[in-house]
């Protein structure tokens, strides 16, 4: 009898406790309202955000998994300044074989499959997609000084990446005044299947 009186008790300990238990799912990834709920209680939680943006900039192999090979020569903006630099007509150096910067210098980096083209391409839409993430956490219309100030660096590497994207994916200024940029990717258009070509032209639309 006792056996059974138990059994009954723990049952009900059991049901009890089970029915307080949180089954509530937990994701690992933390939303934009969530986000914003904890920048607008402390406004200085936004530097995380903003550290965040600044660290890719010289992150080291950040496309291993994106070209599925280790290059030595992706490590951030320092690759897309000597990408670019070796591109220019006063580089004193020949293409031996040996050093990083081959495919640059004889401008295989042109092609749209080349591994330095697309380090600049997704080096610069990360960046813009870290930056999109810290703009729909803040608010906009915030007088507070220290929001202002980490929203204001979101929108000022989000500009300057697509600066560098407009020089280097897009025709001349001269005779394509009005021809259309690189994609402007915000939190308002972001897209599952993408987004096209900018409409505006590559003078207006990409700062």
């Amino acid at each position: 009898m006792k056996k059974i009186y138990l059994f009954l008790v723990f049952s009900t300990l059991i049901a009890v406790s089970c029915q307080k238990l949180d089954t509530t799912p937990d994701g690992d990834d933390v939303t934009s309202d969530k986000k914003s709920e904890v920048v607008a209680n402390d406004p200085s939680k936004a530097v995380a955000a903003v550290n965040g943006i600044f660290a890719q900039f010289s992150q080291y192999m950040p496309n291993y998994s994106a070209l599925n090979a280790e290059r030595h020569n992706d490590f951030g903006y320092p690759s897309v300044m000597l990408f670019t630099d070796v591109n220019g007509n006063d580089m004193v150096c020949s293409n031996n074989g040996y050093q990083w910067m081959g495919n640059d210098l004889t401008y295989a980096d042109r092609i749209m499959t080349s591994r330095e083209c697309q380090i600049v391409w997704n080096d610069m839409y990360k960046m813009i997609l870290t930056t999109n993430n810290l703009i729909a956490a803040s608010d906009s219309a915030t007088t507070e000084p220290q929001s202002q100030f980490y929203l204001a660096q979101g929108l000022s590497v989000r500009a300057f990446c697509y600066f560098i994207l407009a020089q280097l994916y897009q025709f001349n200024y001269t005779g394509h005044e009005t021809a259309t940029c690189v994609p402007i990717i915000t939190p308002e258009n972001l897209k599952p299947s993408g987004s096209g070509r900018s409409a505006l032209s590559h003078s207006a639309g990409c700062l």
